[in-house]
């Protein structure tokens, strides 16, 4: 690959998931709180999986360097993408990754009511409400804000 120009590849179908879309009950109640489950994940664990995913298919594609790596995380996710580039630097020394820079896009809060089919979209920095601005039902199914996954990478 001397002198040829950088080679980029997508692997949006290797996910890390760590929530599955599930519908989210914010009725609650006073004996039945309003809650959000998920599965939580340290940046430590998702940034060194994500660089055995990166080494595997950089490898596989002759690659000498890696000079990016495309992440798409979502709001929801609690994921902190100056912590996983920290993490990616410490894990990635003296292999073909080191130096990688993360590309990071924040995906949107986006949820489907259950009751009237409306889906629509939220800041956190603007609201915790998550019930329907149209119907204002209560249950709500998450269909975007808590994925995490490798877009692509970029290597020489």
């Amino acid at each position: 690959m001397d002198g040829q120009a950088p080679a980029s590849f997508s692997l949006a179908h290797f996910l890390i998931d760590i929530c599955s879309v599930h519908v989210i009950d914010f009725s609650g109640g006073e004996d039945r709180p309003s809650r959000i489950e998920a599965q939580e994940m340290h940046e430590l664990s998702v940034t060194e999986s994500i660089l055995n995913i990166v080494l595997k298919h950089a490898q596989e594609n002759g690659a000498e360097k890696v000079l990016t790596i495309g992440l798409k995380i979502g709001e929801l996710s609690e994921l902190v993408g100056e912590c996983i580039q920290h993490y990616f630097d410490y894990l990635s020394k003296g292999t073909i990754a080191e130096g990688a820079v993360l590309e990071i896009e924040r995906a949107p809060i986006v949820f489907d009511c259950t009751e009237c089919k409306h889906t629509f979209q939220v800041s956190l920095s603007e609201t915790r409400d998550f019930t329907c601005p149209e119907c204002h039902g209560a249950k709500v199914t998450l269909v975007s804000g808590r994925e995490f996954y490798i877009k692509d990478i970029t290597i020489s």
